[in-house]
């Protein structure tokens, strides 16, 4: 994107500035097959989704795990709170609804890649979000057991039953009657 000076295209000028890409540039951007020369293009957008809403849900997180206990006040909290819950709800309704299967696989493969002691390129691991979650349940249960029920349709099982035993059952069941 480039401002444009008074005496060029009206045409291509969307609030101050100019599409400066044609066609051919947009498709190779978005294209998933791989190239030897560019480690970025092997990277499968579905992959770098689930990656970013893994790492969204961990900053979110860790910001509200922060204010919980540095400066708790129902008023600082409640607005992070309530966002968290939402953006757990919607990677619960992206992993669950089936319309976002790349994604899902995508999760299914970092959550794999990451209980097979593989070390991961993220700054948040599943590991150090679950144990943030842990750590903010006595303040917000209801986002500790969105996050378990994440765990779970990522199929990674091994963190769910080693740091939420009775979680895994009562989170089962609880997101089952709510969506039957």
């Amino acid at each position: 994107m480039m401002i444009l000076s008074h005496h060029e295209d009206e045409s291509n000028i969307i609030m101050g500035t100019s599409l400066l890409f044609d066609s051919s540039s947009m498709e190779s951007s978005t294209s998933t097959s791989s190239c030897s020369g560019d480690p970025l293009k092997s990277v499968k957008p579905e992959s770098t989704l689930a990656k970013f809403l893994l790492q969204a849900i961990g900053a979110a997180c860790t910001k509200f795990h922060q204010l919980a206990y540095s400066q708790w006040t129902k008023a600082t909290t409640a607005f992070l709170q309530q966002e968290l819950a939402h953006l757990l709800l919607f990677a619960i309704y992206m992993f669950q609804s089936g319309r976002y299967y790349r994604v899902t696989r995508a999760a299914q493969q970092l959550a794999k890649h990451e209980s097979n002691g593989n070390k991961t390129q993220m700054l948040y691991t599943l590991g150090f979000i679950t144990d943030m979650f842990i750590q903010v349940a006595h303040l917000a249960p209801y986002l500790t057991i969105q996050w378990c029920y994440i765990l779970k349709l990522m199929k990674h099982s091994s963190q769910v039953n080693e740091k939420f035993p009775c979680f895994a059952y009562i989170c089962s069941i609880t997101f089952q009657s709510c969506v039957s």
